[in-house]
């Protein structure tokens, strides 16, 4: 009997938990027949293992979802033939699903936001609203933010980071293709994530571990908080209403105090420096301390992104503030992103960091263009591990490469714009920074078109426009060298 290994790495969103450790599972190609070991040097025999593990190597776990994290993962493996089969996988899981879309329950659940990731990676926006919107429903319906105290730990925990996988889930799926947010909840909701080396070392009958100690998915709840309110203050910036009372400036400066609060209040452990990073791969949570550091900057540089349009008006405060805390966010991020490139134990490969990237590469495309000599050349060198990042995306998600197109676009629209403000919040540009599931022409071919570059004409006479010349060739360079057409997996 043939069998073949499938690397599970981390994937956004978790839609079970967010495993300590990678996972290989052995799947034979003559019968449905699957277990589970780990890579973790920590871990020493089964009992270690997650419940997720034991229920494929007891054959309990639910088909639709061993054939959804199948269906997401096979584009992980090394062996092109693995590869090959995951549209098999995802197709198996979607038809398994639909089959049993009337039985509402937590496994359900769980498949439905496995088959709605897969449909995000493909682009197919729609159907990834409809599996997610399915999934939000069936968890009102189970009550599963509610504490069951006649549950096990395992059981209340899987209900609980399902719960916020959702939360998380609704707030990024919804702002990409321009719906109102629809899990939304009165007061704190429920309680949050447990560490994740507590959640990993229950087994099942145990009780809640005490005392209880928050862990990484507790900080990201925490942090998507703030991005929702940051998306509702961008909302705000193009389709102003009369029932916001607040200014927008204040309203800025308040979500600015919330992030430097977060910031500061993050434990020392939890703080991005080499040695955390370091003893958190070491517990084989890399991958999720990059996450949430790559989130905090992405949700700041978005907070900040609107202060670039005044970058040739303003010279007063806030906004110059404002301004290099937009371009230290996504200077950052890009910092971050090179670190994790040189290890695999701290890569970031999972789906929406590829339009975080974009947002971030689109400031440092700006400072490129826009900013003073002394800032062009790190800008450029960091630009080019933002596409060194979305070529190895690309090798996994067929959604990366239309994000290139976005940010052609983008380029372009700064090099045409006559306007002192061509950062100006306008609808345009609000469907840039968010809405990362939309053509952002409305146009339904554009994921085939490939966008020509535009360079200043009008050079003769001004130095300004021949500088604005040279340097959007350093950008053209950049990009084309990673312009890759779009891929079926």
């Amino acid at each position: 009997m043939r069998k073949e290994t499938i690397r599970l790495l981390s994937t956004y969103p978790r839609p079970i938990r967010p495993l300590a450790t990678a996972i290989v599972i052995t799947c034979y190609t003559e019968k449905d027949a699957a277990c589970a070991t780990t890579e973790s040097r920590n871990q020493r025999g089964t009992s270690d293992f997650p419940s997720l593990f034991n229920e494929v190597v007891n054959g309990t776990v639910s088909h639709n979802v061993l054939f959804g994290i199948l269906g997401l993962s096979a584009r992980f493996s090394p062996n092109p033939e693995t590869r090959s089969r995951g549209r098999a996988y995802a197709a198996e899981a979607k038809r398994s699903l639909k089959e049993s879309i009337d039985d509402v329950c937590l496994q359900n659940i769980q498949a439905c936001i496995l088959v709605g990731t897969i449909c995000s990676a493909n682009s197919d926006v729609s159907a990834e609203s409809i599996y997610y919107g399915i999934a939000n429903t069936m968890a009102q319906l189970l009550h599963i933010s509610s504490d069951d105290e006649s549950s096990d730990a395992i059981t209340q925990e899987t209900k609980r980071r399902v719960w916020w996988s959702l939360y998380m889930i609704d707030t990024w799926s919804t702002a990409g293709i321009d719906l109102p947010r629809r899990l939304l909840f009165r007061g704190s909701g429920p309680k949050l994530p447990m560490d994740e080396g507590m959640f990993n070392r229950l087994e099942r009958g145990d009780p809640p571990p005490e005392p209880w100690k928050p862990g990484l998915w507790t900080h990201y709840v925490v942090l998507v908080q703030i991005f929702g309110r940051i998306l509702d203050l961008n909302r705000r910036l193009v389709f102003p209403s009369q029932e916001d009372k607040t200014p927008i400036e204040e309203d800025s400066q308040r979500l600015a105090l919330e992030l430097e609060d977060f910031e500061r209040n993050l434990p020392a452990d939890v703080r991005y420096s080499a040695a955390n990073l370091a003893a958190r791969i070491a517990d084989s949570t890399g991958r999720m301390f990059v996450a949430l550091h790559l989130g905090y900057h992405h949700y700041s540089t978005l907070l900040y992104y609107h202060y670039l349009e005044n970058h040739k008006l303003s010279f007063a405060e806030p906004s110059r503030l404002y301004i290099s805390r937009c371009k230290y966010h996504a200077a950052a991020f890009s910092d971050i992103i090179r670190v994790s490139l040189t290890n695999n134990e701290a890569e970031a490969v999972y789906n929406i960091v590829g339009h975080m990237t974009v947002v971030s590469s689109s400031v440092l495309v700006h400072t490129v263009l826009f900013g003073g000599n002394s800032e062009v050349r790190e800008a450029r060198e960091r630009l080019e591990v933002n596409f060194q990042l979305l070529v190895k995306l690309d090798k996994f998600w067929p959604s990366v490469a239309p994000l290139i197109n976005r940010l052609i676009k983008f380029q372009n629209f700064c090099i045409e714009s006559t306007s002192p403000q061509p950062h100006k919040m306008d609808r345009w540009m609000i469907k840039f920074l968010l809405q990362h599931g939309l053509d952002l022409n409305s146009r339904d071919d554009v994921q085939s078109e490939e966008v020509p570059f535009y360079r200043p004409s009008n050079c003769v006479g001004s130095s300004s426009n021949w500088e604005l010349l040279e340097r959007s060739r350093m950008t053209e360079e950049i990009i084309r060298g990673a312009q890759v057409a779009p891929r079926n997996i």
